[in-house]
């Protein structure tokens, strides 16, 4: 009885601390990154008809197969209309689901409830997650994660009880969260994982039993590399391997060092281990493996846990390549993946003060935790209102890496569309001077030059862009005619 109160307090205070994160956030409004296709601007989504509903499981997103999302979306629409408030809480609510959901697994793999709980209390609070709550196109990640952390606790709940019904939601579970995004694919891995956790050794019997799982995970792996087949064959499979070695250490930086956020981690350079950015990375990866091997004999929870992390970062690999454009990093994908880098801390600091035998020692550690906990919360806070608009969105990008070519030329258009031109040439030109072989940005400084009224550096950079674009002609001499005629030449 008294584990059974303390399980409920203890939830209700990781809720508690979720909302008084994010509930100023709930005032956000849509943002033109992906919303828009996704959800205000998508026709599965604004028409809820049996029509809709076929086209949501027959088409993609349109690289991703996730029609238990889309109609999550559908039906908000159906009942609420467009207002943002409702899918901003509902991302809320899915959020505080999956922190209670980890709080359950945890204490049911560690047996530890402090550990259970500053675990799923730091995870809840991290500005890791706040891409991923704050943004309603993110909504898939929260989704897929909820029906994969029921499956896992499902599954555990079936190891503890030996209940068939048990096993089977595990399975259907898992199948909801793969219509969400196929991204938890690799489920299987995890529950033997969870298996040589629990039972000390790997049995044969328990990995074949596993077969239902893994052919769904194949069949939805399938779909999943048709929706992704432009941004598989847009890198080499070695520079597949250097970017996911850059990525894997990011996260870990991101998950001790949580500053400098941004929607866009933009690489416009040559992919090659000798660039320092890639070798350094490639060095840090290689010694954290080696400590891993050095400790997983006495330490197997290091071993699961850090593996935890691979596993769920993997699927992100192949989604670097976008519409001609490489981004190393989005905070949503280590949504799941970073539980196991959290856990990882929060077990070593208890295993680390076991060993001491210092009186008090995990008192201290529980206060010091949660006052990490607070700063974090604080620094999600913040970062959960930058995705208020569409431009804070952009500033927040250009504040936290000025030399980044997107984030400086998708602000710059934005604020020359709102008619801020002085602001606008700035970032544009910024964005030539970080790359200047974009042929776009040459033209969209052109014109906004030209709405300036200086006609000769509008004509320049109109030439510039032709020039590094030919297909791009009838525009380019279209808006020649425009700044000839005004400018009298």
């Amino acid at each position: 009885m008294r584990s059974w109160l303390t399980d409920r307090l203890l939830a209700l205070i990781l809720a508690g601390a979720v909302l008084a994160v994010y509930a100023a956030s709930l005032s956000n409004g849509f943002v033109n990154w992906d919303d828009g296709i996704l959800v205000y601007q998508n026709p599965i989504i604004t028409d809820f008809s049996f029509g809709a509903i076929w086209k949501a499981f027959t088409t993609f997103d349109p690289e991703l197969y996730v029609p238990f999302t889309l109609l999550s979306y559908q039906l908000e629409h159906f009942l609420f209309g467009l207002n943002p408030f409702v899918y901003h809480f509902d991302n809320l609510l899915l959020h505080i689901l999956n922190v209670l959901l980890i709080f359950w697994m945890l204490v049911k793999l560690t047996g530890r409830r402090e550990i259970a709980f500053l675990a799923s209390l730091l995870f809840s609070v991290h500005p890791l997650q706040t891409e991923a709550v704050a943004w309603v196109s993110a909504r898939k990640d929260l989704l897929s994660g909820a029906f994969f952390l029921a499956s896992v606790v499902a599954y555990l709940s079936f190891r503890e009880r030996k209940s068939t019904m048990l096993k089977v939601l595990s399975l259907l579970l898992f199948l909801c969260g793969l219509l969400a995004k196929v991204s938890i694919a690799v489920l299987p891995v995890i529950l033997v994982l969870i298996d040589w956790m629990r039972d000390g050794r790997l049995s044969l019997r328990k990995v074949a039993a596993k077969w239902p799982y893994l052919v769904l995970s194949i069949i939805f792996g399938v779909v999943a590399i048709v929706g992704k087949e432009h941004n598989i064959i847009g890198l080499t499979p070695w520079e597949i391997a250097i970017v996911s070695v850059k990525s894997t250490v990011f996260y870990i930086g991101k998950i001790f060092w949580p500053l400098r956020f941004s929607v866009f981690y933009h690489y416009t350079g040559p992919i090659t281990f000798t660039v320092s950015a890639f070798f350094v990375s490639a060095i840090i990866l290689a010694a954290l493996l080696i400590v891993a091997c050095l400790l997983a004999r006495k330490t197997k929870w290091m071993t699961i846990w850090g593996l935890w992390y691979l596993l769920l970062l993997a699927p992100s690999f192949v989604t670097f390549y976008k519409g001609g454009e490489i981004f190393y990093a989005s905070d949503r994908y280590a949504y799941l993946a970073s539980l196991g880098i959290i856990v990882l801390a929060v077990a070593a600091i208890f295993w680390l003060t076991d060993l001491l035998k210092v009186n008090w020692s995990h008192g201290i550690s529980s206060v010091v935790l949660c006052a990490l906990a607070a700063v974090l919360g604080v620094l999600s806070y913040r970062q959960s209102l930058t995705w208020a608009s569409t431009e804070l969105l952009y500033r927040r990008a250009v504040a936290s890496y000025p030399d980044t070519f997107i984030a400086q030329h998708n602000l710059g258009w934005m604020l020359f569309q709102d008619g801020k031109l002085d602001e606008a040439i700035e970032h544009l030109e910024k964005a030539v001077e970080i790359d200047p072989k974009r042929a776009l940005a040459h033209a969209n400084l052109g014109i906004a030059y030209g709405k300036k009224g200086m006609y000769d550096e509008g004509l320049k950079e109109l030439y510039l862009s032709l020039k590094l674009d030919p297909s791009k002609q009838e525009e380019a001499q279209k808006w020649e005619g425009i700044l000839k005629e005004k400018g009298k030449l």
